[in-house]
């Protein structure tokens, strides 16, 4: 006896076209077809289990009388395996799992005269296998060529090559996969080659041993309903004080309890790190830093007070970032921050503040020890601190037809204890700051000013300069073309302005300090600026000042003053056609030597696609600088025509070529009268792909 899964198989071959013929056949009353008459379960959206069941019910008010159903998914007719139900039919899956994809589901009834009518047509989606929905695999390729065809220099620059021949390429994927009930995962990657080797991505750091090819990031994340996972290059920390988007290979957990609890923990290097020698980042304990946080919502309504609780445990090594060169020494810390963030009043009041508590230890490093007998430095626990608030005074605020306006106060507060350090977060110890700032915007008129104020010194020990700091700015826009009625050819104005006071407070004691040495120097910046746009040209015009005014005694008169003009204009007379220029005169004064250096600038460039995509460009510059009083000149010139164009038949891959040949020259006169004579020009080429 066949099974009923036979069957099914069965009755589906053999009238399943036959019903697709039917149904084709009586298209005119299934195109007058009224209201549906049947309704399904299946969602509107998203995916559903391939063993799930599927009910067909009656719209109320509908009587079957005569009718027959007839149910198809895609070309199979499931009417067969159909069980009658309390309220209509259910089509049972577990008979006939569903296959992955998309589906639909269409039914007919059919009346005593074999006439059919189409009640019921939807989609559903059934995920692959391992409840997978979607996937993504999305792979980059950048390929570029840099060839130097000729080239002279005159006199010869040591390491510069006359000819080469350099590839270099980027090589990325971006990949994903989504799972049934929102589970999903990623996979980011990026590697880097180059056919030099002192342009690779670690020369700096591994010389001659640099692998040309390199992997320069990747990050693998998995999500599982609150929980992310996170392995690779990952960003840690969100304490202003304590670790704050450090970023470095490593790995990271999340776990989301609702939408108020969030709990998060991290291990990652001790210092930025790339290649495929460190892919977890993790294994020295010594250059490791673990931290953890807990934040949760305390109130009911989003952001109206959020508690944030961060841990840091860490000690790094004495080494660089594979960017960066420095000294560095062994160090090691551990601590905590306590942040609250607040919004209220509509969302006008916003508060944040923290407090962190940091003990920093430098432990003995032989490396830099040596044969030195070193005192041992001592672990020493400090704080820090800040509070900031805004308060949106205005909001929206009618002016008239058109017009708003709106206005913003903020104040700030930040203290950071003597000798405070985390080795999660560049802090600048011993300092205490406060800034009062007001935004707005009334009727197209920005304007920002700001007041700040620091000290140092905050054990306020006698041996040591106290610096104070004093800083006061002003912004204001004023766009006269559109607050005039849109009058294009009216400019749009803006003035800023900085002053700044930095000054000692007495004289040290015991330091080897005369009131000579303490510091007390004014600095104020003016710049003044309007642009229009007039038909096919715009225009923009600026004057700068800037003023050092030292007041310390016998420093009086070493005063300096800086002051730019500068013209800039940007013309396109025709689609294909456009030019800018660059005008500006620079005279720096030293008052103590009375003495001013001056510089004058012109740079031209032209821009014009002769056929489609392809670009001639121009490029012209020339600067001259004088000192009447030190007998000094300095003249540089350079120019340079450039033709950068689509390949034929690979635009669709980004592929551009360019050649450019480049001239620049330079003649130096010193106070000597001697001359000092420069030149270079070269033929360079380039070729990119771009694979997407």
């Amino acid at each position: 006896m066949p099974s009923p899964r036979s069957e099914v198989r069965t009755h589906r071959c053999s009238i399943a076209w036959p019903i697709a013929l039917l149904a084709l056949a009586a298209g005119a009353a299934s195109a007058d077809a009224q209201q549906p008459v049947l309704a399904s379960d299946l969602p509107r959206e998203g995916f559903i289990a391939r063993t799930r069941s599927i009910d067909l019910n009656p719209v109320a008010g509908f009587d079957a009388g005569p009718y027959r159903v007839v149910v198809l998914i895609d070309d199979t007719d499931v009417t067969g395996i159909l069980e009658s139900t309390a309220d209509g039919w259910r089509y049972d899956a577990t008979l006939l799992p569903l296959p992955s994809g998309e589906h639909e589901l269409v039914a007919w009834l059919i009346d005593d005269d074999a006439t059919w009518r189409e009640v019921l047509r939807e989609t559903f989606r059934v995920p692959g296998a391992f409840g997978v929905e979607a996937t993504t695999v999305e792979p980059t390729l950048d390929i570029g060529v840099k060839s130097r065809l000729a080239s002279a220099f005159e006199p010869a620059v040591q390491g510069e090559r006359d000819t080469y021949n350099d590839f270099d390429g980027q090589l990325g994927l971006d990949a994903g996969v989504v799972r049934h009930g929102g589970d999903r995962g990623a996979l980011r990657a990026q590697l880097v080659g180059n056919s030099e080797r002192n342009r690779a991505l670690r020369f700096g750091e591994l010389a001659d041993e640099a692998p040309r090819v390199d992997l320069s990031s990747y990050v693998a994340q998995l999500r599982h309903r609150g929980v992310e996972l996170s392995v690779g290059n990952v960003v840690a920390g969100g304490a202003r004080h304590l670790i704050q988007g450090f970023n470095s290979r490593g790995g990271s957990l999340s776990l989301a309890a609702g939408s108020r609890l969030l709990v998060t923990a991290g291990a990652i290097h001790g210092s930025n790190v790339v290649g495929w020698d460190e892919l977890l980042g993790v294994g020295e304990p010594d250059h490791r830093i673990l931290t953890g946080s807990i934040a949760v919502e305390a109130l009911q309504q989003p952001g109206a007070l959020r508690v944030e609780l961060t841990a840091l445990d860490g000690s790094v090594l004495p080494r660089s970032g594979f960017d960066q060169g420095a000294i560095t020494d062994a160090e090691a810390s551990r601590g905590y921050a306590l942040r609250l963030q607040s919004e209220s009043l509509g969302r006008r009041l916003r508060l944040e503040g923290g407090f962190t508590r940091s003990r920093f230890d430098n432990p003995n490093d032989p490396a830099l020890a040596r044969d030195t007998v070193l005192v041992p430095v001592a672990a020493v626990t400090r704080d820090a601190r800040y509070l900031q608030t805004s308060l949106d005074v205005v909001r929206g605020l009618r002016l008239g037809a058109t017009r708003t306006a709106r206005l913003t106060v903020g104040w700030a507060h930040e203290r950071v204890d003597p000798l405070f350090r985390t080795v999660g977060s560049y802090v600048r110890a011993d300092q205490l700051q406060h800034r009062w700032e007001v935004r707005g915007d009334i009727g197209g008129i920005t304007i920002s000013t700001n007041h700040a104020r620091s000290r140092n010194n905050l054990d306020d020990i006698g041996s040591i300069l106290t610096s104070h700091t004093r800083r006061t700015g002003l912004d204001l826009a004023v766009p006269l073309g559109n607050l005039l009625g849109g009058r294009d050819w009216l400019p749009a104005l803006r003035w800023r302005t900085d002053r700044t006071h930095q000054f000692g407070a007495g004289v040290p004691v015991n330091g080897g300090f005369d009131e000579s040495h303490v510091p007390d120097q004014v600095s104020t910046t003016h710049t003044l600026s309007a642009d229009v746009r007039i038909g096919f040209a715009g225009l923009g015009y600026r004057y700068d000042v800037s003023r050092q005014d030292n007041r310390q005694p016998g420093r009086e008169t070493a005063d300096l003053e800086r002051i730019t003009n500068g013209f800039t204009a940007a013309i396109t007379p025709l689609r294909t056609v456009s030019a800018n220029i660059d005008v500006s005169w620079i005279d720096a004064l030293n008052l103590e030597r009375a003495e001013t250096d001056r510089t004058r600038r012109l740079g031209l460039g032209l821009s014009w696609r002769p056929i489609g995509e392809a670009v001639l460009g121009v490029q012209l510059s020339d600067t001259h600088g004088e000192n009447d009083v030190r007998m000094t000149a300095q003249d540089d010139r350079s120019w340079s025509v450039q033709i950068a164009s689509p390949v034929p038949g690979l635009q669709r891959f980004g592929g551009r070529w360019l050649i450019r040949f480049a001239r620049a020259t330079n003649a130096a006169r010193d106070g000597t009268g001697a001359d000092l004579q420069r030149s270079n020009w070269m033929v360079d080429t380039g070729f990119n792909l771009s694979f997407r």
